[in-house]
């Protein structure tokens, strides 16, 4: 686990899916199915908008996400919200905002033309049948693909922070400003060039990244030691 000031970050994974049975089920098996003490399994009700999935994937930590494909068969039983999209429409803005997050769909809905036109945005697409049958197989997966993520994010993390007080220190190459940039992107922090790089704002941010950073590196240190 990584400590943030008060908050504990674990490894985790959501289950997205307007039938809460259905996804109380996932959650149930998936948990059963994965190993390790920092690992978090949840559900959700979809979010009101698909463009507020890459916020929450960012501000919550997730590392990975399960979707149903037709996720607008129940209204919220809370809000009596009823939602407009698909699981389809989900993938889009997630690979724009966080090219490499591991996204899956597991469904009854089957492989509708508008599924199969975005399969390979997806880590995979399963039947529900299928995913039960062989659940351990797919959990595994899922949690690897997960833990590689999070690996994948707390390594930039340490990287960006490196590369952003050598920016607010006016000591960065081209060749570095030119990481720097593909660092933001892969965090979701893009920004379009040089010009952008505001020294208060970079000092700012190195300042704010800097316990944490040494945090995530502690963290990165005793996972390579195991």
């Amino acid at each position: 686990m990584v400590s943030k000031g008060d908050k504990v970050v674990t490894l985790r994974i959501l289950i997205v899916d307007d039938r809460e049975d259905v996804r109380e089920t996932l959650r149930e098996i998936i948990e059963l199915n994965i190993s390790g003490g920092d690992i978090s399994v949840e559900d959700m009700f979809p979010l009101p908008s698909v463009a507020d999935y890459p916020s929450y994937v960012r501000e919550n930590d997730v590392a990975a996400i399960v979707l149903d494909e037709r996720l607008n068969e129940s209204r919220d039983p809370a809000t009596g919200i009823h939602i407009d999209y698909f699981g389809h429409d989900v993938v889009d803005l997630l690979r724009r905002a966080l090219p490499d997050f591991p996204i899956y769909v597991v469904t009854t809905f089957g492989k509708s033309v508008d599924l199969l036109a975005k399969e390979e945005k997806f880590e995979d697409v399963v039947e529900r049948d299928e995913f039960m049958r062989k659940a351990e197989l797919y959990s595994h997966r899922i949690q690897r693909a997960a833990s590689r993520f999070r690996s994948s994010m707390q390594q930039s993390l340490v990287e960006l922070n490196d590369l952003t007080l050598k920016a607010a220190e006016g000591k960065i190459s081209p060749e570095e400003m030119e990481r720097l940039t593909a660092v933001r992107q892969v965090l979701g922090l893009p920004f379009s060039g040089s010009a952008d790089l505001l020294i208060s704002d970079l000092v700012f941010e190195a300042r704010s990244l800097a316990q944490e950073s040494e945090d995530l590196l502690r963290l990165l240190q005793t996972e390579e030691r195991k």
